[in-house]
């Protein structure tokens, strides 16, 4: 078998993440029942509940390690616990009292199968045996890491912390550098059984454009000290490796892997959303709280104000507390004085395309760069190409779909595009891909050809409509997959051959979800050849291997509470946010006469089971 599961050694009845008690519920709707998160079983005492007590002697080490037992989700999934019908709906913002309402609780459910998806094949293909006959490449990719400072006084959780916008604020955002060091360690343990030929990152890797946020995600993947904690040093629990601000000595990515990055909107504009320009710049290192307007409301009018408008105090995190408690937030009229963060910080300037390129050339992992050559940085160009293997035709194409500065505010920032001159490079890649033959893979950070919303899908002042690239890339046979993030979905979609006398012509589209939303997962490939020289894409989510209480066990605890708040009728709206869905399936692609033959000797050949 070529997919990936390591059997799980510990109980799949492992106990609910620590819970903590708290005082405060929000206005309740029904009657409120005070409900434990672990059962008996799981041995939690009334001081382990409790922040200050749970973590000052909870580890003796300078790391967060993992659970050793390390599973895919193709072995044990993360099944939300409901929240009981007697507790009231809460806001996002008061996550003391999650665990007392039962939010956030989970238990381990049984492994998730591999769906056989012959979308792109002929009618009448699968009515012979096909087996697996060679590995040609395995990898891994992460999306919308989101490494946030969560104290910055340029932040946008005005917007989200009374459940309005789920992307502005997430009490994850507190422990973005321990999920991500979750994350390592587990594909880490990965590798040790089966070696990925290469990762990627497909995509706001950072949150708020900032430079300490590039250098906190760079240092975890490079395994170094990490301080995550911006302007005054905080403890909101005294001691050490027991708080969301406390230094840890990350782990750090194999050195045998190299990884590769794509460029994602959070990683261009002030929080995926916006350009900036010197009021925001000033305030990122200042200490007033960013004031803005209704940048959502103000987007759609005829001539948007965007970073000029004013009327709402952004709002920061107060780091000295256990939870992350909100300050300097709400409408302008409310304050006497401009409400201010704890310190300034130098370091959370912004960094521009040309510089968070220029920062990937600043780590110990590999390749250099991480794909981004010197002519990148030269010519502020950051789409590249790469081949994985010497000994296999494919190639990677790296495409930024970032919108540039000049396109107008027309509901913001976050969509995707593409100029003139990144169209000409991908259809000159594609045509060399196809000349030279060679399989394709695209790697954007968005995906094409899905449901969007007004404010994230396919940009109308792009080079050229959606419908025109998608016809577009329905001319490369050789194209098999474009692989993306952004949507925070784990959703698989096909793309069939306009052309059913040509299936060759269709391709897959797989995304990967976000590590700061629920189900916080990343995805592992294979592409295999088959025995009738078809390829298979085996893909498979996976959950970060966590330790009960740790950083990232709380944060999967926090994750599954927004989701839950998102998700529930009392919210207002209604509508269910993003995807928590896993998705494990076996992608089988045609490909040409011509590519058949071509690859019909290679790989790495799987034994076969008897």
């Amino acid at each position: 078998m070529t997919r990936r599961s390591i059997a799980v050694v510990t109980a799949v009845s492992l106990g609910l993440m620590t819970s903590i008690a708290a005082s405060g519920g929000g206005e309740a709707r029904s009657t409120a029942a005070t409900v434990s998160q672990r059962g008996a079983s799981a041995g939690a005492s009334d001081a382990s509940r409790d922040p200050t007590a749970r973590g000052v002697s909870a580890y003796h080490h300078t790391s967060y390690p993992i659970d050793p037992a390390v599973v895919t989700t193709a072995g044990a999934t993360v099944v939300p616990i409901p929240v009981p019908a007697a507790s009231p709906w809460l806001y996002p913002y008061q996550v003391a009292s999650y665990a007392q309402y039962g939010y956030g609780g989970w238990r381990y459910g049984p492994g998730l199968a591999y769906e056989k998806r012959l979308d792109l094949m002929p009618a009448g293909y699968g009515a012979s045996p096909v087996k697996h006959e060679a590995r040609l490449l395995s990898f891994f990719s992460l999306s919308d890491i989101h490494i946030a400072d969560e104290e910055t006084p340029a932040n946008s959780l005005y917007f989200g912390y009374t459940g309005y916008i789920s992307s502005a604020y997430a009490p994850t955002m507190l422990l973005t550098t321990q999920v991500l060091d979750s994350a390592v360690q587990t594909i880490n343990a990965l590798n040790k059984d089966q070696k990925f030929d290469f990762g990627i990152s497909l995509g706001d890797a950072i949150n708020n454009q900032q430079y300490n946020e590039m250098r906190w995600y760079l240092d975890v993947l490079d395994g170094n000290l990490i301080e995550p904690d911006s302007g005054v040093k905080d403890d909101p629990v005294r001691g050490p490796l027991n708080d969301y601000q406390d230094a840890f000595k990350a782990a750090g990515l194999d050195q045998q892997i190299p990884w590769f990055q794509v460029m994602g909107n959070h990683d261009r504009f002030w929080m995926g959303f916006l350009p900036g320009n010197d009021y925001i710049a000033d305030t990122r290192t200042g200490e007033q709280i960013l004031n803005l307007g209704n940048i959502i409301t103000d987007s759609m009018t005829p001539s948007p104000l965007g970073p000029n408008s004013r009327g709402y105090y952004m709002g920061s995190i107060d780091g000295r507390t256990p939870y992350g408690d909100i300050i300097g937030v709400g409408p302008q009229a409310l304050f006497a004085t401009p409400p201010k963060v704890l310190a300034a910080d130098p370091n959370r300037r912004a960094v521009s395309r040309r510089e968070f390129m220029r920062e990937l050339f600043n780590t110990s992992t590999r390749p250099k760069g991480h794909g981004f050559t010197q002519s990148n940085i030269d010519n502020d160009f950051a789409s590249y190409t790469f081949e994985p293997k010497a000994n296999i035709p494919l190639k990677v194409i790296v495409l930024d779909l970032t919108q540039s500065d000049e396109e107008p505010n027309i509901r913001c920032y976050a969509h995707l595009s593409l100029d003139k001159a990144r169209y000409d490079w991908l259809v000159s890649e594609l045509e060399k891909g196809q000349a030279e033959g060679k399989l394709m893979v695209i790697a954007a950070h968005g995906p094409v050809g899905v449901p969007f919303d007004p404010f994230t899908g396919w940009s109308s002042k792009a080079y050229l409509s959606e419908a025109q690239l998608l016809a577009k890339l329905h001319e490369y046979p050789n194209l098999i997959a474009w692989i993306a993030g952004h949507r925070h979905s784990n959703a698989i979609t096909a793309r069939p051959s306009p052309y059913p006398a040509q299936p060759e012509l269709g391709f897959w589209v797989i995304e990967t979800a976000s590590l700061k939303h629920f189900p916080q997962q990343f995805r592992t490939f294979e592409i295999v050849r088959n025995s009738d020289n078809t390829v298979s894409i085996i893909t498979t989510n996976v959950d970060p291997s966590v330790v009960d209480g740790s950083p990232a066990a709380i944060s999967r605890e926090y994750a599954i509470a927004q989701w839950q708040i998102f998700a529930s009728p009392y919210k207002p709206g209604g509508a269910k946010p993003w995807s928590a869905d896993s998705r494990n399936a076996e992608l089988v692609v045609p490909l040409s006469p011509e590519m058949q033959a071509k690859i019909a000797d290679y790989g790495k050949k799987i034994k076969q089971d008897k």
